[in-house]
């Protein structure tokens, strides 16, 4: 398990991860300066890079990304790739419901993509990360 790391709040994390795998413009003619996304092979390094990840194949992944984007486009958007992690969440968690399946998927996967420790599993981390990404939803 890993927590959101210390001075972030989850939203800052999980905006830093997006950027960070935020797919380079092939020029500067075709590309957007003012709205970073991921192409399916940025979105697909993301998720093998995580830990614990591996299980899902590229099929899941395409699957995934495909029913996140826009209709008609081929990249995510920030706020695509939000809905894009609740797809991973509820394929691999799917007898949770979407919330915790979305915690788990943060806890025991996407912030272990930062350069820290795991730290043990505990009901505190677990709530407080749900409770983070609860507010985060209220906020919008």
């Amino acid at each position: 398990m890993y927590a959101v790391p210390a001075g972030m709040t989850l939203k800052d994390a999980l905006y830093g991860l997006f950027r960070h795998y935020v797919s380079k413009p092939v020029s500067s003619a075709t590309s957007n300066i003012d709205a970073p996304s991921l192409d399916a092979l940025a979105f697909s390094k993301f998720c093998k890079d995580a830990p614990h990840l591996d299980s899902l194949n590229r099929g899941d992944l395409d699957l995934v990304f495909n029913k996140s984007k826009k209709i008609g486009g081929r990249k995510l958007y920030f706020g695509n790739f939000l809905d894009a992690l609740g797809g991973l969440a509820c394929m691999l968690y799917h007898k949770e419901n979407p919330i915790d399946a979305l915690v788990k998927l943060l806890a025991y996967q996407i912030l272990g993509l930062f350069d820290q420790e795991p730290v043990p599993d505990s009901l505190e981390t677990f709530m407080k990360i749900k409770e983070e990404l609860m507010w985060s939803k209220r906020q919008n």
